[in-house]
């Protein structure tokens, strides 16, 4: 039995593509129709929301403490006494000083007192100064925390 030495010919990379039957696909699948819309859509809104939520911290605007408790007082110091008052003592409480109040503030938030007996601006004062111990220590926290 004898072989034949000569090996076969290969077609080549285009007569092979031409050999190929064409594509064949459903005429309905190949059409765009209001389904397909529909759901590039919610494509497009899914990698909105996802984009979005992936850009949101840096785009974040964080205020400062102490500007923040600022405009708060602002805010506080055109109302009434006694609402003036719970609010500073609400932002005392926030900012855990200790005391939070002296007796004699304490006693006014249960019991309506003249607005002439009670310094409202010294208490402003003392919880800036509280706000800007907290901010100082903080930073103090930050260095320390980087020495290490």
């Amino acid at each position: 039995m004898a072989t034949d030495p000569s090996p076969l010919p290969l077609p080549s990379l285009a007569e092979v593509i031409e050999a190929l039957a064409p594509i064949r696909i459903p005429a309905d699948f190949a059409a765009f129709n209001w389904r397909d819309g529909l759901a590039a859509f919610s494509l497009g809104l899914l990698a909105a929301v996802l984009l979005s939520l992936i850009l949101r911290p840096l785009f974040h605007r964080t205020q400062d403490p102490l500007s923040r408790i600022r405009e708060d007082l602002a805010a506080l110091s055109e109302k009434p006494v006694q609402e003036r008052l719970l609010g500073q003592a609400a932002l005392m409480t926030e900012l855990e000083v200790d005391p939070p109040l002296e007796p004699s503030y304490r006693e006014a938030l249960y019991r309506p007192i003249g607005a002439n007996s009670l310094d409202l601006d010294a208490l402003d004062q003392r919880i800036l100064a509280a706000a800007r111990s907290i901010k100082t220590q903080g930073k103090g926290k930050a260095a320390s925390g980087l020495k290490r």
